[in-house]
């Protein structure tokens, strides 16, 4: 699991040089020059995805080698700040080990308490088993994500 650290960052900090990180080597973090670790008033730590960019989360070296009946959870919010904004979640882009999951169609808005609040979402990876070096990716791209994603308290389990 994946919450991105106890520790707040003081700004907003790229994922290249964040060093908080809940899981350490072999799990390595990458992602685009826009995508950062950022706190608001709101949330704390939180992977962030910006609005009208191509952006990206990979997390490479999970050691999964056997286990099956693959699932993943993490919380999902959108930049929704101005009253009548929303989103669906399913513009986020869930890739494990080189195949796409969809994430389930689901309307967030502000006027429905998603401004401060997170969604939880499952994805099922079904028909995956997991490698000893498994690859997790979250995206979104520039002509979808037109509000920025917050994603945090990301996990992975699996049956060994």
């Amino acid at each position: 699991s994946e919450g991105f650290g106890s520790t707040l960052v003081e700004s907003n900090t790229k994922i290249a040089a964040f060093t908080g990180w809940d899981n350490g080597a072999p799990i390595a973090y990458t992602a685009d020059t826009k995508t950062d670790i950022r706190k608001t008033t709101k949330f704390n730590n939180h992977v962030w995805l910006p609005a009208s960019n191509d952006t990206y989360l990979t997390v490479s070296g999970i050691n999964a080698l056997g286990c099956t009946d693959l699932k993943l959870t993490f919380d999902i919010t959108g930049n929704l700040y101005a009253v009548g904004s929303s989103f669906n979640i399913n513009i986020l882009k869930i890739t494990f080990d080189g195949t796409n999951f969809p994430v389930e169609s689901k309307i967030l808005s502000k006027d429905d308490g998603y401004y401060d609040n997170y969604y939880n979402v499952t994805v099922e990876l079904n028909g995956k088993t997991g490698l000893a070096s498994s690859v997790l990716t979250f995206s979104s791209s520039s002509t979808d994500n037109t509000l920025g994603i917050r994603i945090d308290n990301i996990k992975l389990e699996g049956v060994k």
